[in-house]
């Protein structure tokens, strides 16, 4: 089986949910360009409304499922950064979202805490298992808004600013906001 690490972008699977602005939640699989999502700003710590600028599905062969103690689970790219308490930024793989993304971000690892958001405040939640699988996955990601973030499952992620990428390569769907 080929086991290619060195896909374009770092994405969710399909079935995670979305916060929408009025509280309702959405698949990623689902959310639109002018779609309104929540998200947060990790320096004034304050809820804001991002308008999805940017839709961007992909092809991966790896991917990880992180479970956290709410039961609450993520399949997400080895690479994507999620935040972590007490250490910002963080991914499974930091040095891939270095090199690809030119991210400075942290190692996440079992037992680290992130913010979830149950839709009407934040709370802790933390990481009980990180593991890898190997299969053909089609995977999601949005971008919109100065925060760079939204929250996947409830639990803050960054969107990694999408909107700075060149999206024209083979293998590559995506769907931008027409201003």
């Amino acid at each position: 089986m080929k086991k290619n690490i060195d896909n374009k972008f770092i994405c969710f699977s399909g079935d995670v949910s979305i916060y929408l602005k009025n509280g309702l939640k959405k698949n990623i699989d689902d959310v639109s360009v002018g779609d309104q999502i929540t998200n947060y700003n990790i320096y004034n710590k304050r809820f804001d409304v991002t308008i999805v600028e940017k839709v961007v599905s992909s092809e991966h062969t790896i991917r990880n499922t992180i479970t956290f103690s709410n039961n609450s689970e993520i399949k997400s790219t080895i690479d994507h950064p999620y935040f972590i308490v007490g250490k910002g930024w963080c991914s499974v793989n930091p040095e891939l979202a270095a090199q690809k993304y030119k991210l400075k971000v942290n190692k996440m690892v079992v037992g680290d805490i992130c913010l979830y958001f149950n839709g009407k405040g934040l709370s802790n939640v933390q990481i009980i298992e990180i593991s890898t699988q190997f299969g053909e996955y089609k995977m999601y990601n949005i971008s919109g808004g100065e925060n760079h973030n939204f929250f996947a499952n409830g639990i803050l992620v960054h969107d990694e600013n999408i909107m700075e990428f060149d999206l024209t390569q083979k293998g590559v769907e995506f769907e931008l906001l027409e201003l």
